[in-house]
């Protein structure tokens, strides 16, 4: 019995963890579509704003768009993504020999 009350604690403390981490999670994508529908120069049915919703599927590309400074550099960023994800080298990469 001692066993399945401190199996009940564990699971209660594990949701409340993940309950914690789902509304940091959610505030995060806040403030990452605020900014995305906020971006100087772009309209919201611009194109680069509907790829910007895909690219922030992922976690990580989340915490970077939250950290970029001006959004100048937030859409160079995402026309940078856009072009990796057609197979385009990146501004970065094109003079640096390859193909």
């Amino acid at each position: 019995m001692e066993n399945l009350a401190s199996s009940v604690k564990l699971q209660q403390r594990e949701f409340h963890v993940r309950h914690d981490y789902g509304d940091l999670t959610q505030d995060l994508i806040d403030k990452c579509m605020r900014r995305l529908y906020s971006l100087e120069g772009l309209v919201p049915q611009d194109p680069l704003i509907v790829f910007g919703l895909m690219v922030l599927d992922n976690l990580a590309n989340q915490a970077i768009m939250v950290r970029i400074l001006t959004d100048e550099a937030v859409i160079s960023w995402l026309r940078m993504k856009k072009s990796q994800s057609m197979g385009c080298p990146s501004a970065a990469n094109s003079g640096m020999g390859g193909g």
